[in-house]
């Protein structure tokens, strides 16, 4: 299968998108059981993927405690490090995937590592799975 920006827009051109967004969440890569939960339970049409400022999104995960899901900082680190060691593509990175919040933020519910990654190198943008409205609990 095809986990890239890519690949996502195919699924989305081929109205598959949502199975494409919950096969992605199990590849052991980029696996995100919690997100997965999500879509599965608020199954919902997805918008196509679109170019996003990096700067719109707000971080849920990362190195410290002042996230809502913080990551020990050398861990962290060498996570970042090894999507930056790999190569980062606009084109060949997975999508990021979230949702637009109430007061206007973009919630960034999988990819946080990706942006740190994307920042790191000088990306400014990446394509993004980004639906209009929240997938809560």
């Amino acid at each position: 299968m095809d986990w890239s920006s890519d690949g996502a827009r195919r699924a989305f051109e081929a109205g598959r998108l949502q199975a494409w967004i919950e096969e992605y969440l199990q590849v052991p890569e980029w696996e995100n059981p919690g997100l997965l939960r999500r879509v599965r339970a608020f199954s919902v049409e997805w918008p196509a993927p679109e170019l996003v400022a990096l700067a719109r999104f707000e971080l849920i995960a990362g190195p410290g405690p002042d996230f809502r899901f913080p990551k020990d900082p050398a861990v962290w680190e060498r996570e970042v490090a090894a999507i930056v060691s790999r190569g980062i593509g606009v084109e060949t990175l997975p999508p990021l995937i979230g949702w637009v919040r109430e007061d206007g933020r973009l919630n960034l519910a999988d990819g946080n590592h990706r942006v740190a990654a994307a920042e790191r190198v000088g990306i400014a943008q990446l394509w993004a799975i980004v639906h209009p409205t929240p997938l809560s609990d």
